[in-house]
């Protein structure tokens, strides 16, 4: 998981348009994904993603809490499994990555 500060030296930045997730980072080409589902009626709340073909599973399948402009995400790298909950893994668990965003102003 990277830090606040990591973030903002990196240049991470995630866009949300429409189906379109674009992820970005300083110095890099910018990665744009298709969301193939949103369900906020899910417990935890779901998100299917499409990465770009070559770059990684066909689908991820995330979970997410929006709490006002703060954004949290978990999501297994392999794609195969969705969490059951949107906590911060274990750092021994390598296989899952977890985001915390807030809403640029």
């Amino acid at each position: 998981m990277l830090s606040e500060e990591e973030v903002k030296t990196e240049g991470v930045t995630l866009i949300f348009a429409g189906t379109t997730l674009t992820v970005g980072e300083k110095g890099r080409k910018a990665d744009s994904a298709e969301i193939v589902k949103l369900d906020p009626s899910a417990s935890p709340k779901a998100l299917d993603v499409k990465p770009p073909t070559g770059k990684g599973p066909p689908l991820v399948l995330m979970v997410y809490e929006l709490d006002g402009k703060r954004l949290k995400v978990l999501f297994v790298k392999d794609g195969k499994d969705r969490p059951k909950s949107v906590a911060i893994p274990k750092a021994t668990d390598k296989d899952s990555a977890y985001m915390e965003l807030e809403k640029a102003e």
